[in-house]
């Protein structure tokens, strides 16, 4: 047998586990980059779901959890201040209509006076 050599060479692609670890570092330079520019503009989840960490899910997940608790918080904060707001409002109308209430019946009264003086003026020029 002839001495027979062989090469072989293993294409990875970009979807190996050092292509994305060089990704994944590329991606917290810029990230270093932009959360001195402004934090918010720092997308968490985008990041975790480019870690080649195993439980990054788990983090997505956790994070998508508590957002939407957030979110529901929120709306019930804004719905209970709306409740408030309205509950101001009925005050406020209730308040007018007892103000409006008291002067009619004020006018009642002054035009009962008139009357009565009326017609007190009345038996007294008889």
């Amino acid at each position: 047998m002839k001495n027979a050599s062989l090469f072989v060479e293993l294409d990875e692609g970009d979807d190996n586990i050092t292509s994305k670890e060089d990704n994944f570092q590329r991606m917290l330079a810029l990230i270093n980059i932009i959360s001195q520019i402004n934090p918010q503009f720092v997308d968490v989840k985008t990041l975790l779901e480019n870690a080649p960490v195993s439980g990054a899910d788990k983090m997505i997940a956790y994070i998508d959890n508590m957002l939407q608790a957030q979110s529901q918080n929120a709306q019930a904060q804004g719905a209970t201040e709306q409740q408030f707001e309205q509950l101001e409002l009925t005050k406020k109308a209730l308040d007018n209509m007892k103000i409006q209430r008291g002067m009619a019946t004020e006018q009642e009264k002054l035009k009962l006076d008139a009357a009565k003086i009326q017609i007190d003026a009345n038996k007294g020029g008889e």
